[in-house]
């Protein structure tokens, strides 16, 4: 009897010793992400960077939403490593009125403003993926600068109203983007070969999987 009692007292230990653990890697695997975005009421959901990119994620995560209430939403849920997401909103009909721009979802609290009207998100801070990101942004800025001169160079021709002009002005449009595009994949696959565990570059990379990489 008394190796009985000691065999379920020694089960119980053990028992709660393993829930413990598995309630503590939950706890650390929490995320939440408190939100503010103008419109009054309907319902955000998490949402993969494109639509062939549900695979990366697991379905709970993508499952994950919550309601609108006064302009505030809040969700929450558990991730093992920083995730690319887009946030898709929902008005109260249900019908679809912005996704937003892709951004890092972490482990921990976070807080997102959401502008439907510009698709740009602020107020977030990621601590996982910072470090990452501000020794990338000063390289990848310059080249975003010289892609916003090609756009306004596209916009001023098109408001010349000339066809012609036009089609030849976006000759040079995609030749010029394809270099601008291959400096930034450039940048990326450089700076993976020394930081293999950045996860910002790893979800950049997923997002342009179905296009290819250039060689470096």
């Amino acid at each position: 009897m008394k190796s009985i009692r000691l065999n379920l007292a020694f089960f119980a230990i053990l028992f709660c010793t393993c829930s413990i653990g598995f309630c503590q890697k939950k706890t650390n695997d929490a995320f939440v992400l408190n939100g503010k975005i103008n419109i009054n009421s309907g319902t955000v959901n998490l949402h993969p960077m494109g639509s062939g990119d549900s695979i990366y994620y697991s379905k709970a995560l993508l499952e994950t939403k919550a309601v609108i209430k006064n302009g505030k939403f809040s969700i929450s849920g558990n991730i093992q490593y920083p995730q690319g997401v887009c946030l898709l909103c929902k008005d109260s009909a249900g019908i679809d009125v912005g996704l937003t721009e892709m951004f890092f979802l972490d482990k921990g609290t976070q807080n997102i403003t959401y502008n439907l009207n510009t698709k740009k998100i602020s107020d977030l801070e990621n601590s996982t993926t910072k470090e990452d990101l501000n020794e990338l942004s000063p390289q990848l800025k310059l080249i975003g600068e010289e892609y916003k001169i090609l756009r306004n160079y596209i916009d001023s021709v098109r408001k010349i109203g000339n066809d012609s002009l036009l089609k030849i002005a976006y000759l040079y449009y995609d030749k010029k983007a394809s270099t601008i595009y291959y400096k930034s994949h450039c940048k990326y696959l450089e700076y993976v070969s020394t930081h293999p565990n950045s996860y910002p570059v790893l979800w950049y990379l997923i997002g342009q999987m179905p296009w290819g990489y250039e060689t470096i």
